[in-house]
């Protein structure tokens, strides 16, 4: 059903398009921004929780409060709206937001949303399509796994499933898609997400009082909030009513206490199971399971890392009595929590393994190959899917290190930036084009949860953090030691705690180092909180610690000791580590990592020149430009690599470096034989053969050169 056209003052909202209007323009508002405002729009004069935003906006996608105060704040700019006098969004301190502006709202009467206006009458528009953002790629092994645990569920044969993964590995989208599965298979599917709410919990077993909400169909929210029921004798009586009539269950007055009167501390299965709060776990358990023997039911249930101790006993009791009931219960959590001996979550695992077995679903990220598919899949419904370039699909895959929520949010933004163009192909149809990247910007919502991550860490772990952003993605702890100037004992133990706060990992480590940022993002985010003059020093310091520590193996980290010299500044140390390193990279046929270096290796020398000219040698300048030529064939950037060789053979021939002429004519005859320049190739390997003919290094390659041509 499409959306009504919603009008405040001079703004609109059109349906099934998230844009914002003023009378007939356009005002710069991202979509998620837009769909806040359409959300509190449609609900005008009643305040809504964060939490209730953040379900309906943000359904399908891990975020934070953050995301939602940054949304909030680009609506007011939008509307030209400030805090202290509202004219459209009033803030209600610890309890929401609330539209308080009038709001006219109708049914839409075109299928075209956008005929009325002026903008689309008089124009020529480009037929578009929206990418198709919802995408489940790279888990099919993982779906016939929950499919297959629904088969046996209906013949009474289940087992619980725990499916872990990194935040944004697609563990919400998986059970989405599952979801929509078993509605197919006369199951009843019910979900329900924990969250994080700091020093603001809900109610004990509030979340499953919603789930029975769901499944007996009263309202879970917009009519009434749970407060509103907890203050209204007769809907709790109602409710209380229709699971005694359904399900066979009294639940205890007890679940429905006023908050200001909280219930005993529930205890765990080494304590009293007598106790007033775990009296209510029993009845409730017994509601979903008389349920399930009603219409097979699923129980959703995401991000347990964040469920309250009550809500992990109730889900602890449905894994342990649902054996030979047709209730299929899948947990959804992080993987770094899971993990973590003293996260709550990770001792409950434990303690359930002991009472019954559970299907353990872990998610890893995507490889590249599925993240091209994951691309093409998101643009599949035009014409054609953008020509990716094989580079480009690499930096994107190592950017967002595989994770599916972090690939297509960066695709959005690459949409929005432009990198992404949708056209008019031959038949009429829509189709998107591809226009390359430069330095891949983070989306504001990974950033931000980021930022929110690791603004919770404890103060004495920032150093740490702050030093090891610096070393890289991967690091030593000798060389982390070294940058800090602590001891190696020191900096482990911090590091392990860090790890323990999901920041840091072991797992999936190279061989030659200790840790490594759990996710690139991470890293980035730390990086970019420090100032100029901290990366310079820290980077300073970084490179003399990677000498010191691979004395004996440093052309192995030349790349990475020549990048932290560029950027400390110190422009000599640049131009002599990164020659090292590609040499080391040339002869190993690592060709990018060459061009890179060499590139770095190019503006280093023009630092140096521009502030001593007589600084490099002329053998110094003719020996890199031969090599970055030689590079930028291998990678195939043919023609930069004539233009960089013509430029090294006007430079030998102006100072008759005889050798280095004949080299240079050498490396251009290949360039052009690769251009099919064959003209150009002969010339230019008859005068190397003519000046390399004495030397064993190059003659023969030259004369073969020749003959092939």
């Amino acid at each position: 059903m499409s959306k009504p056209h919603i009008q405040f003052g001079s703004f609109r909202l059109l349906p099934d398009v998230d844009l914002l209007y003023r009378g007939e323009e356009v005002v710069p508002l991202e979509p998620r921004a837009v769909q806040v405002l359409r959300y509190l729009a449609t609900q005008h004069g009643r305040i809504v929780t964060k939490d209730e935003l953040l379900e309906n906006v943000w359904a399908d996608v891990f975020t934070t409060d953050a995301v939602l105060k940054k949304a909030i704040s680009q609506v007011r700019r939008a509307l030209g709206d400030g805090t202290e006098e509202a004219r459209y969004i009033r803030t209600w301190h610890a309890r929401g937001y609330e539209f308080i502006a009038s709001v006219k709202m109708e049914e839409a009467k075109s299928q075209d949303p956008l005929a009325p206006l002026p903008i689309v009458k008089k124009a020529a528009p480009v037929k578009t399509i929206d990418p198709d953002y919802d995408q489940l790629i790279g888990r099919a092994a993982e779906f016939d796994v929950l499919r297959g645990a629904l088969r046996r569920t209906l013949k009474k044969q289940g087992q619980p499933v725990v499916i872990t993964g990194e935040s944004g590995a697609g563990k919400t989208q998986l059970a989405r898609h599952f979801r929509r599965w078993t509605n197919t298979q006369g199951a009843l599917c019910l979900y329900a997400r924990f969250f994080d709410y700091r020093g603001s919990q809900r109610a004990p077993f509030e979340t499953f009082l919603s789930l029975l909400r769901a499944a007996l169909g009263q309202p879970v929210s917009g009519v009434l909030s749970h407060s509103q029921l907890l203050h209204s004798g007769e809907v709790i009586h109602d409710l209380r009513a229709l699971v005694a009539a359904r399900c066979g269950v009294e639940l205890p007055e007890a679940l429905f206490a006023p908050s200001t009167q909280p219930l005993p501390s529930v205890k765990g299965h080494t304590g009293n199971l007598l106790s007033d709060q775990f009296r209510a776990v029993v009845p409730l358990g017994k509601c979903f399971i008389r349920l399930s023997r009603q219409r097979p039911l699923v129980l959703l249930l995401d991000d347990v890392q964040w469920a309250d101790e009550a809500s992990r006993e109730v889900i602890g009791y449905l894994m342990r009595v649902s054996e030979s009931e047709p209730l299929l219960l899948v947990a959804l959590m992080r993987s770094e929590d899971s993990l973590d001996a003293a996260h709550p979550v990770a001792a409950w695992l434990k303690e359930q393994a002991t009472y019954r077995g559970y299907t353990s679903l872990p998610l890893a990220p995507l490889n590249e190959a599925e993240s091209r598919k994951l691309i093409e899949a998101v643009f599949s419904h035009s014409e054609c899917t953008p020509d990716l370039p094989a580079a480009d699909l690499h930096t994107l895959h190592e950017t967002t290190g595989g994770n599916p929520y972090f690939l297509t949010e960066t695709l959005r933004l690459l949409v929005a930036n432009g990198a992404i163009r949708s056209a008019t192909g031959a038949s009429g149809k829509p189709r998107y084009q591809w226009h390359g990247m430069q330095d891949l910007p983070l989306p504001d919502n990974l950033v931000l949860a980021a930022q929110d991550k690791l603004e919770r860490l404890p103060v004495t772990m920032s150093p740490l953090i702050a030093a090891a952003a610096v070393l890289g993605d991967e690091f030593r702890i000798e060389t982390l030691a070294l940058l800090m100037g602590q001891t190696e004992a020191e900096v482990e133990t911090v590091a392990r705690e860090a790890m323990r706060c999901g920041v840091l990992s072991e797992r999936g480590v190279s061989a030659d180092a200790d840790f490594r940022f759990h996710h690139t993002m991470l890293r980035r985010v730390a990086y970019d909180q420090l100032t100029q003059r901290q990366r310079r020093r820290s980077h300073a310091q970084a490179a003399r610690a990677l000498e010191q520590v691979f004395a004996h193996e440093a052309d192995g980290v030349a790349e990475a000791i020549s990048a932290h010299h560029e950027a400390a500044g110190d422009v000599r140390n640049t131009f002599a580590w990164s020659l090292r390193a590609w040499h080391a990279a040339a002869a190993r046929w690592q060709w990018r990592t060459a061009v890179t270096c060499l590139e770095r290796v190019s503006r280093a020398a023009e630092q140096i020149s521009s502030s001593d000219p007589s600084a490099l040698t002329i053998q110094e300048r003719l020996r890199y430009l031969i090599g970055l030529g030689e590079s930028y064939r291998a990678v195939g950037r043919l023609r930069e690599s004539e233009q960089t060789l013509l430029r090294a053979l006007s430079l030998a021939e102006a100072f008759a470096e005889t050798l280095l002429i004949g080299e240079t004519a050498y490396q251009l005859a290949q360039t052009s034989f690769a251009r099919g320049h064959y003209e150009t190739t002969v010339a230019q390997s008859e005068r190397a053969h003519q000046l390399l003919k004495d030397t064993t290094e190059h003659g023969t390659a030259v004369f073969a050169l020749l003959q092939s041509v």
